[in-house]
């Protein structure tokens, strides 16, 4: 089962290295080396965000990028990360870290669709 993590990415040029390490960590922890995406959408953030992201992406086959053309804001830069994913497991969060990247549903919902299901974290 494929899983994809979308982090719609404003002013984080400096953690964006240090959340791609730490999703690959937990993805291999769970044994997932080959069946997920992390999906980086840089919502035209004015710091070096986008040219760390396809730095990312050089360097880890699993990372993704998409750059929107304007700030279009959180909820559309989720938007575009939802039509470029392939998962069928979706999970969305924050490019701060201010809650660690770590998967697992028994900590939220599942809601399935025709054609994917979403993890919705409730804190």
């Amino acid at each position: 089962m494929k899983l994809s993590i979308i982090v719609p990415v404003y002013r984080s040029q400096n953690i964006v290295p240090l959340l791609v390490t730490r999703v690959n960590a937990v993805a291999n922890s769970l044994q997932m080396h080959d069946s997920f995406e992390l999906i980086l959408v840089n919502d035209a953030s004015p710091d070096g965000s986008w040219e760390v992201i396809k730095e990312q992406a050089r360097e880890f086959p699993f990372v993704k990028g998409i750059s929107l053309t304007k700030n279009f804001g959180q909820h559309n830069a989720v938007m575009a990360g939802l039509a470029a994913c392939s998962g069928e497991i979706i999970v969305i969060m924050d490019d701060d870290l201010q809650h660690p990247p770590r998967v697992d549903p028994r900590n939220g919902r599942i809601y399935r669709g025709r054609r994917r299901r979403l993890l919705y974290k409730i804190s």
